[in-house]
């Protein structure tokens, strides 16, 4: 009897133990956990500070997004520009929204990415490189952020970038798992809350 106590206990605290450190599903898809330490320390060298151009409830998104998963990405706070951006900085904005973004930049290639597409490109100045986040809209920059922090998660090379993303359909969706009659699978009762017709 003893031994079953003890054991159970056991278990208990166990299990304590764990559910505080647990994911309460806040962060969803965008959790940003620090990459290793070989990678921190390559990223913190291209990446100096940040700036978004522009002031839309969608760039604050993109500017929060920036912040946030920078900071937590490679282990230490990144600084927001103010000024001109020199040196190993990532900028973003539509072209036209600041002298670092003039509006014929990029001109010809934003002209396939249109309203949702978006520009990851690596930009040379002198010993320095600027990564530039940049498309059409506000939206498109906005989605743009989001790669880019996908591919400092996922360890790929920020020297040379050249990505073009333009969507194959006229907006981009949420999956909310709603089936064409309207019902709403992975054991959701009721029906969808979006009039798909």
């Amino acid at each position: 009897m003893m031994k079953r106590k003890a054991v159970m206990l056991i278990v208990v605290l166990l299990f304590a133990n764990y559910s505080g450190f647990s994911k309460d599903g806040y962060e969803l898809w965008l959790n940003y956990s620090p990459v290793s330490k070989s990678l921190q320390k390559d990223y913190r060298n291209k990446i100096t500070g940040f700036a978004v151009y522009g002031a839309s409830p969608t760039l604050q998104i993109a500017r929060n997004e920036l912040k946030t998963g920078l900071t937590s990405l490679l282990g230490l706070p990144v600084v927001e520009i103010s000024g001109a951006a020199t040196g190993n900085v990532v900028i973003a904005g539509i072209p036209g929204s600041s002298e670092a973004l003039p509006s014929n930049l990029f001109q010809d290639e934003l002209k396939s990415a249109g309203k949702e597409g978006y520009l990851i490109k690596s930009i040379r100045t002198g010993k320095k490189e600027i990564i530039c986040i940049t498309a059409n809209t506000d939206l498109g920059v906005l989605y743009g952020t989001y790669q880019f922090l996908r591919m400092i998660q996922t360890g790929e090379r920020l020297t040379n970038l050249d990505l073009l993303s333009s969507p194959k359909i006229k907006n981009r969706i949420l999956n909310h798992w709603d089936n064409l009659n309207g019902s709403i699978e992975r054991g959701y009762a009721g029906q969808s809350l979006w009039k798909w017709e």
